[in-house]
């Protein structure tokens, strides 16, 4: 996953965050357990990454109001038992991004054969 073609949906009733590649269908889906809220990672069935959803979002950013996130730009650096991924955050009137960083566990021969 990265710059362009990203959606951005914001529950707010559910307080969910999700950020996806728009033509990228999930096959395989990792949760990440944080002390914020869990974070589900969706990956296609190459293995990539195609989409994060952030439960308790207000709890991940307490600054920001997620309805005004204008923008997310991705880097994700696949290993070879793990990932990290940056994630940027723009939000209007804040002049530089906002960034976090999420890392997990990562195995692409379990992804693809599953």
């Amino acid at each position: 996953m990265g710059k362009g073609n990203i959606e951005i949906d914001y529950d707010e009733i559910e307080d969910i965050l999700y950020i996806s590649k728009s033509s990228e269908k999930s096959k395989f889906s990792i949760d990440i357990s944080t002390p914020q809220g869990d974070i589900v990672i969706d990956f296609d069935h190459k293995g990539l990454v195609t989409g994060i959803e952030m439960f308790n979002a207000s709890k991940h950013f307490p600054l920001v109001d997620n309805k005004k996130i204008e923008k997310v730009d991705f880097n994700i650096n696949y290993g070879h038992k793990w990932l990290s991924i940056q994630l940027l955050f723009y939000i209007p009137g804040i002049n530089q991004p906002l960034i976090t960083n999420i890392y997990s566990p990562y195995n692409k021969e379990v992804i693809i054969n599953a």
